[in-house]
């Protein structure tokens, strides 16, 4: 049977369409179906946003919502949510049981700021510790892709920064819905999900989901926990300040001190906005494929500062930390050492980024020492 008589066959649609929920479900893959036409309802809040709330990392992201003509005949839409949350028991010797002043308390600063220094471990947000999803999810996706093709069909894989309006479409496709800090909250998952996308010319099923804004998640109405924790400060309006935000902070090259002070340990990304939301706390663990690697969720330090290229490589290149390359791994755990008072001066390099942002680093922690 040639492509054309394929294509014209409903059973063979519903087959793939069965296959391919069928597939998904088994690995605990979330999805849903929309069609571009419905971002039509979305125009507004992408053409209104302000430049604070873009970051340079996105691709084209006033054209979110009139892709129909970019790429015609394929209008439909496989939406889908990746869990990559998979906790690990904690060790009895970890666990902390005396109280602790509250972080905005003078009591915690003025009693804890120092001891925090002094222990400052590293950390790596929780969806850098395993392979790069990137990579992750094409290899889950190849054989759905072919089975669409098979079937003589197109079809197109996007995932993270793409002109795709990813949220957006999740929420059309009945995932999730949007979250205070603007990340997509699913019922089984909470928000720690990677969305990617399907983009294909095969009939799909229509289904109506209500939310066809960017209304908030109804538990978040009288929340504000993610706003009060925000080291940036970044939520609380209806755009976020992006380029605030210490997940991108913490990815960027030449930032200032100022920044760099609220690392506190952070090697890549942030998970504040994540940790205290309330919707989180009873999220299901997500797919092995994201298994974390052990020196991710208990980094070297020392490593980290000295690291070779050989060892990028090796280790760190494979996530989904490694794609700014390793000197902000090198920058941010330089800072750690920093903070606790370990970094040397013949450490810090004479030339470059890493060299300029570690001098702009020790000349405002010196000057807010004399504040």
């Amino acid at each position: 049977m040639d492509d054309e008589k394929l294509k014209s066959d409903p059973e063979v649609v519903e087959k793939v369409i069965i296959k391919t929920e069928e597939f998904l479900r088994e690995k605990g893959i979330l999805s849903g179906y929309t069609d571009l036409s419905r971002l039509e309802k979305f125009k507004e809040f992408y053409e209104e946003r302000p430049l604070y709330s873009v970051s340079p990392f996105e691709k084209e992201p006033y054209g979110k919502v009139s892709l129909k003509d970019k790429y015609p005949g394929m209008g439909n839409v496989i939406t889908m949510a990746f869990p990559y949350l998979l906790r690990e028991p904690q060790k009895e010797s970890e666990r902390d049981t005396e109280r602790k002043p509250d972080r905005d308390t003078e009591e915690y600063k003025e009693t804890e700021a120092g001891k925090e220094k002094k222990k400052l471990k590293g950390k790596f947000s929780v969806y850098t510790r395993g392979r790069d999803y990137h990579m992750v999810v094409k290899e889950i996706t190849e054989p759905l892709i072919r089975l669409i093709e098979k079937a003589g069909y197109r079809a197109k894989l996007f995932t993270d920064s793409n002109e795709l309006p990813e949220r957006a479409l999740a929420m059309l496709g009945g995932i999730g819905r949007r979250g205070r800090n603007g990340l997509i909250h699913t019922q089984r998952y909470g928000s720690y999900v990677f969305l990617s996308e399907i983009l294909t010319d095969m009939p799909l099923r229509s289904i109506e989901v209500i939310p066809e804004s960017f209304d908030l998640h109804p538990l978040c109405t009288g929340c504000m926990r993610c706003v009060k924790a925000c080291p940036g400060k970044v939520l609380g309006e209806k755009y976020l300040y992006v380029n605030k935000c210490l997940s991108y902070r913490s990815q960027e090259k030449n930032i200032d001190g100022f920044s760099m002070s609220l690392f506190r340990g952070r090697l890549f990304g942030c998970d504040t906005c994540q940790e205290v939301c309330p919707i989180n706390k009873e999220a299901a663990d997500g797919m092995t494929e994201f298994m974390p690697f052990s020196y991710m969720t208990d980094p070297d330090i020392e490593e980290l500062s000295n690291l070779t290229e050989s060892e990028f490589t090796k280790k760190y290149k494979i996530t989904s930390a490694g794609w700014r390359g390793k000197a902000v791994l090198k920058r941010n755990a330089m800072i750690i050492k920093m903070d606790r008072g370990e970094l040397k001066d013949d450490e810090i390099p004479a030339e470059g980024f890493l060299g300029e942002d570690l001098r702009k680093y020790i000349e405002f922690t010196a000057l807010s020492e004399k504040e």
